[in-house]
């Protein structure tokens, strides 16, 4: 409301003004009010500056020209009733517009600050700049008070300002009051130790997790700065922090060591901050600690669990490897090596370029959509020399450098598949074995059961099909009464094996079939017997001819010892002619010629006795052989025993007729000649028989006397004597052997001869 003409022409000056940027000076003493107001002013193009109480301003003015002043009542030093008094009495600045921007003064209030020459607003009333801005642009001029006047008007409002004052005071202090509290208990019960410090890092407060983490008292705290605590290769980036805190830049949170007061080192975790005064400087510093020695402990398992993995992936006989999008991300050394690829090759390439399976694209989409898929798939890896590997590959989700990928681990089964098809041929070649052997197969259970059949076997026994042989217990009606299971059990559970065993078998009709079978025991890994499988050849005909065998052998043997016999008895026949003959020779000579003839008959005649008589008419048991025909020869020679003596040192050896004859006779012959010629007269001596086998194939007869010895004069092979040249052809054409003949010490004989 305009009082007078003066204050409307006044009004029309001011109104020109409108649109243009405006200088202004806001004088408040509350920084957020101040701050807030100075923003908005800003934001519409306004030039401002502040200040914080009356004195302030009255410089600003002095050095610089404002198109309006906005300034509080209750202002520190000097309040704004003082500060416009002093403006409306220069005459340089009372006709800056002025405006009590405030909520100290009362409606009753106004007219006095008008009158002083400044409108008043409410904060509380005020929406926008707008109102402040008008009011500016239509200034109230003041009116000429004395100062008597002044100062009473002035020390009412003052009163009531400094009540209304002090009434804020109470309740901030209150309010403050209560605040501290809430701090101070959010500051005792953090979870983590908390730190105030002073300017220079000297401790000023420190909660009761700061003492429970370092074990220093407050007192002690105090005493100290964070130099002391903290460990001495963290100090001096701490120090640089600090300067950094106080040029009131941000400090990221980090981490770093303290020593606790019995000197454990403590990995902390801090976050640091600057707590600033009314004029925006640091004036304390925060420090908010918290105890990361588990955190630390999990990251170093964490570190070590996945080295522990790295490792195994890295050193896995498996190929490993990562994708995304189709591309390779990751592989490990085993792909690398068995692909021939180096890994700079690989990587970021397609993985469908190297791995081949149709399923592969299908199971990487389906993964990735959240379905169920077969967790083994079968593809081929293709290696950098064309040559390709047959793999066995599985695939999981993962995360890879924060985005989804597929984990794929691969196996070589290259030789597992040879060794499958090996396998599979094999089968099929034991099947077609087992199906068309010439000989039985079958398995059987302990007990009689039988789990497998060739169809050979299956036709040995006269059945039609496999389950109808099946039907059949062996323990029950599988063998003949003389070839019990029970000792087929027996054997076999001890020896393991039975090899060539002859068996009787039952067929289907009732007929006995025999068997040449080959079993074996098949155990678990415990011992445990799992069945029985062998071998079984029909030898049904063999037995049937062996039997003929036998019979025809018998029949053969019998006539073979009647003809021994008989032959042994017309021999000695004809030993007793000679022997009767002889009687009636009155030559001495004759009768010598007609006794060595009865010898040699002699001898051959107990080589046929001696065959009928042994149990193998094929050999002759020679020991026996030779006693006999030496003590006939010592009888027929009449030869004292006490004057000459037999020595006979014959092996346990068997000869055949072909061999047992010609030995025969030449033994005859020896003997008969030392008798004759070795001992003349009365003189003593003995005759040694050796018959020994050098080896396998060659026997020694050895005959030797320790007598006159035969002259040197007479050629062994070419004499005149019967009984010598009979010797030689005996040795010579009928043995195929040889003769050596020693004169050192009597006469030694030695006859070698081979044997079949």
């Amino acid at each position: 409301m305009w009082r007078d003409e003066e204050h409307k022409k006044d009004k029309q000056d001011y109104l020109q003004l409108d649109g243009d940027k405006m200088n202004l000076l806001i004088v408040d003493s509350n920084m957020q009010d101040q701050q807030r107001l100075d923003a908005l002013l800003k934001k519409e193009g306004h030039h401002i500056r502040t200040a914080r109480n009356g004195e302030e301003a009255l410089t600003l003015l002095q050095n610089e020209h404002f198109d309006g002043i906005i300034s509080e009542v209750v202002l520190p030093v000097m309040d704004g009733f003082h500060l416009l008094r002093m403006i409306t009495q220069d005459d340089a600045l009372k006709k800056v517009p002025f405006v009590f921007f405030t909520d100290t003064l009362d409606e009753e209030d106004a007219p006095f600050a008008r009158m002083l020459g400044a409108e008043v607003l409410w904060k509380s009333q005020t929406e926008d700049t707008s109102t402040i801005l008008r009011t500016l642009k239509i200034p109230s001029p003041p009116t000429i008070l004395e100062e008597n006047a002044y100062l009473q008007k002035y020390s009412v409002i003052l009163k009531k300002i400094l009540d209304h004052t002090l009434q804020e005071i109470e309740e901030i202090q209150k309010e403050l009051s209560q605040s501290e509290m809430k701090y101070q208990n959010f500051f005792e019960r953090a979870h983590d130790a908390t730190f105030i410090m002073n300017t220079e890092g000297g401790h000023i407060e420190a909660n009761k997790k700061a003492s429970e983490l370092l074990g220093y008292t407050l007192e002690e705290f105090r005493a100290l700065s964070f130099r002391e605590i903290v460990t001495p290769p963290h100090v001096s980036d701490s120090e640089e922090k600090l300067v950094r805190l106080l040029q009131r830049e941000d400090i990221p949170v980090y981490e770093k060591e303290f020593r606790a007061k019995d000197g454990r080192i403590i990995p902390v975790e801090v976050s640091v901050s600057g707590i600033q005064d009314e004029s925006g400087e640091v004036a304390y510093i925060q420090s908010i600690v918290r105890d990361i020695t588990e955190r630390k402990k999990t990251e170093q398992a964490l570190r070590e669990s996945e080295e522990k993995y790295r490792n195994l992936v890295e050193q896995a006989n498996d190929g490993i490897a990562i994708i995304q999008d189709g591309l390779l991300k990751y592989v490990n050394p085993w792909w690398v090596e068995i692909s021939g690829y180096t890994a700079e090759e690989l990587l970021d390439t397609l993985v469908t370029d190297y791995v081949f399976s149709d399923k592969l694209p299908t199971v990487l989409e389906r993964m990735h959509t959240g379905e169920d898929v077969t967790p083994v798939y079968e593809a081929v890896l293709k290696c950098k020399d064309g040559h390709t590997l047959h793999i066995e590959f599985n695939a999981g989700i993962t995360t890879y450098q924060g985005s989804p990928a597929t984990l794929i681990i691969m196996r070589d089964i290259t030789e597992r598949n040879q060794a499958e098809e090996a396998l599979l041929k094999s089968e099929k070649q034991y099947r077609d074995l087992f199906e068309n052997a010439p000989i039985g197969i079958y398995r059987t259970t302990p007990d009689g059961c039988i789990l497998m059949a060739n169809p050979v076997l299956v036709r040995m026994l006269g059945y039609e099909s496999f389950e109808e042989l099946a039907q059949r217990n062996l323990e029950v009606d599988g063998l003949e009464a003389e070839y019990p299971r029970s000792m087929f059990k027996e054997w076999l559970e001890r020896e393991g094996q039975i090899i060539g065993l002859e068996s009787a078998w039952s067929s289907k009709d009732g007929a006995t079939l025999f068997f040449r079978e080959n079993a074996r025991v098949i155990r678990d890994d415990s011992g445990n017997i799992l069945y029985y499988e062998g071998t079984i050849e029909d030898i049904t005909e063999s037995k049937k001819a062996e039997k003929q065998i036998r019979a025809s052998l018998k029949e053969k043997e019998v006539l073979l010892r009647e003809i021994h016999h008989r032959v042994k008895n017309n021999m000695q026949i004809i030993s007793s002619l000679l022997n009767l003959q002889s009687q009636y020779i009155e030559s001495d000579q004759l009768r010598e010629a007609f006794r060595d003839s009865r010898n040699r008959i002699r001898s051959m005649a107990i080589v046929h006795e001696k065959l009928y008589q042994s149990r193998d008419l094929a050999s002759v048991d020679f020991r026996e052989y030779i006693k006999s025909l030496t003590s006939s020869l010592f009888q027929s020679s009449r030869t004292d025993m006490g004057r000459i003596t037999l020595k006979i040192e014959v092996e346990d050896v068997s000869l055949g007729s072909d061999h047992a004859i010609p030995c025969g006779l030449i033994i005859n012959e020896l003997i008969s000649n030392c008798l004759k010629h070795a001992f003349p007269g009365n003189r003593k001596g003995e005759i040694t028989i050796k018959l020994r086998a050098l080896d396998e194939k060659e026997i020694e007869l050895v005959v030797a006397d320790n007598g006159v010895g035969m002259p040197k004069s007479i050629d062994f092979k070419n004499t005149k004597s019967l009984g010598l040249r009979l010797v030689t052809i005996l040795a010579e054409d009928q043995l195929n052997g040889t003769i050596r003949v020693d004169r050192t010490e009597g006469t030694e004989v030695h006859i070698t001869f081979g044997v079949d």
